[in-house]
């Protein structure tokens, strides 16, 4: 009898390790940004006007905020696409990528994007 209860609780356990931890990371999904088609923002990010900001940055708000795997995921997703992190250039969180002679920097983080087309 004891031995059940064992085997329900960790089946319980594995089923919420999924729910709070695998199933985020697959069901993170992805759409074109408005400053560039080719360069991905996930799907649940909205455009925000940031007045006060320098011109030609654009904002994205994410909510819910990605968490560590999915926000690793989303910078995978940006390989997939076909832009290439110059890691030499990165600071902080701003990176920057290039694709096809194009270059955008991005500022991310988990809950918001700032994106700026950059020229060489």
């Amino acid at each position: 009898m004891k031995w059940k209860w064992m085997l329900l609780v960790a089946a319980i356990a594995i089923i919420l390790f999924f729910f709070l931890y695998i199933s985020p990371v697959f069901s993170l999904s992805f759409k074109p940004s408005e400053v560039d088609p080719d360069f991905p923002i996930p799907a649940r990010s909205e455009r925000v006007e940031k007045p006060q900001a320098d011109k030609g940055w654009i904002f994205y708000e994410i909510r819910p905020s990605l968490t560590g795997k999915q926000f690793d995921r989303y910078l995978r997703e940006i390989e997939k696409w076909g832009w290439k992190e110059r890691k030499e250039e990165q600071m902080g969180r701003a990176h920057v990528f290039e694709k096809d002679g194009k270059r955008m920097m991005a500022v991310l983080y988990p809950d918001q994007i700032s994106l700026l087309p950059a020229s060489k």
